[in-house]
C-alpha cells in the first residue's frame, strides 16, 4: 500500500509553531487498525485520513477520519484545517470543501487573507462538578465556572487570570485515576484576556493519549459558545497558550461556529506499508 502523506503546522503563520498534524490521502479507507498503526507511527497528536469522493465545479466532497496515536476521535479541528490546506493547494480551483465525518458535515472555505474558514457545529455546555481531587491534580484552588460539553465530552474550567493558566502543570496520572474516558475525553482550561485577544486557553487530553495539545480547533466549538454568551460577542480573537502557541478567530452563527486559521506546510511525501 502506498499513499500520499503531508505534515503541516496549523493555527499559525510561523513554521514550527502552532499544532502539527499529518494528512494521509487514500482512494478508499483501509481497515481502522491500519489507520491506527499509521497514526501511532507518525506519532503526532492527530492524523487525518481522507478519501476524495467528488469534485463538482469548484466544490469538493470528501470523507474524513481522525486518529491520535492511541484511538480514533470524533472531531479534530487542527487536522481538518491542515487537510483543507493540502486540498486547496493541490486543487487551486477549489473554493470550498465539504467533509463527511462522525461529527456531521464540516464545511471549509478559503479567503483572500490566507485564512481557511472551518464551519463546525457548536458543542453546548452543561454544568459539571469536578471533585476536589481533580482540581488538586490540576493545581487549581478555585474556578469561575466548570462544565462539560454535551457531544464531545470536553470539560471546561474557567479560572481568573492568565498567569494562573500559564502555571498549570497537571498530574496526568491523578487525572486519569479521577475520571474515566467514558466521562471525559479532554479538558479545556480558559481565562479572559484583556489584551489583544478576547480569551486564552490550554487543552489537556491524557484520556486519548495526548497530555497537552498545542492548539485545539475542536475545543473552540465549546469555547465559542461559552465566551460568546459571556462576553456578548459573536466575533472573537483567541490564543492557545501551549509551548508552541497558536491563534485563531471565531465567528458564532446560531448553532455553528466559523473558525479562521492559517496553516504552514512542512513536509510532503509518501508512505509505503
Amino acid at each position: 500500500m502506498q499513499f500520499k502523506y503531508y505534515h503541516l503546522d496549523s493555527f499559525t503563520d510561523i513554521p514550527f509553531t502552532g499544532n502539527p498534524a499529518a494528512v494521509c490521502i487514500f482512494t478508499e479507507f483501509p481497515e481502522n487498525n491500519i489507520m491506527q498503526k499509521v497514526a501511532a507511527e507518525i506519532n503526532l497528536s492527530e492524523t487525518a485520513f481522507i478519501v476524495i469522493r467528488d469534485i463538482v465545479k469548484n466544490k469538493m466532497l470528501s470523507d474524513i477520519k481522525w486518529f491520535t496515536p492511541s484511538t480514533e476521535v470524533p472531531l479534530c479541528g487542527h487536522a481538518t484545517l491542515a487537510t483543507a490546506k493540502v486540498l486547496f493547494d493541490e486543487y487551486p480551483e477549489l473554493e470550498s470543501i465539504q467533509f463527511n465525518s462522525k461529527s456531521g458535515l464540516l464545511y471549509m472555505e478559503k479567503n483572500k487573507e490566507d485564512y481557511i474558514i472551518m464551519n463546525f457545529p457548536i458543542d453546548d455546555l452543561e454544568e459539571y462538578s469536578f471533585s476536589s481531587e481533580f482540581f488538586k491534580a490540576l493545581g487549581i484552588e478555585k474556578s469561575v465556572y466548570s462544565g462539560r460539553s454535551k457531544n464531545l465530552l470536553k470539560g471546561l474550567i474557567e479560572i481568573e487570570n492568565i498567569q494562573n493558566l500559564e502555571k498549570i502543570t497537571p498530574d496526568y496520572e491523578l487525572l486519569l485515576k479521577n475520571i474515566s474516558i467514558e466521562e471525559l475525553r479532554g479538558l479545556i482550561i480558559t481565562s479572559r484576556d484583556y489584551g489583544e485577544n478576547d480569551f486564552v486557553s490550554r487543552y489537556f487530553a491524557p484520556w486519548v493519549g495526548i497530555n497537552e495539545d498545542p492548539v485545539t480547533g475542536s475545543a473552540h466549538t465549546v469555547l465559542a459558545a461559552y465566551w460568546s454568551e459571556k462576553l456578548g460577542k459573536t466575533e472573537m480573537k483567541c490564543e492557545q497558550l501551549s509551548e508552541r502557541k497558536g491563534f485563531m478567530k471565531l465567528k458564532v452563527n446560531n448553532d455553528r461556529v466559523l473558525i479562521y486559521g492559517k496553516v504552514i506546510p512542512i513536509i510532503k511525501g509518501e508512505i509505503q506499508i
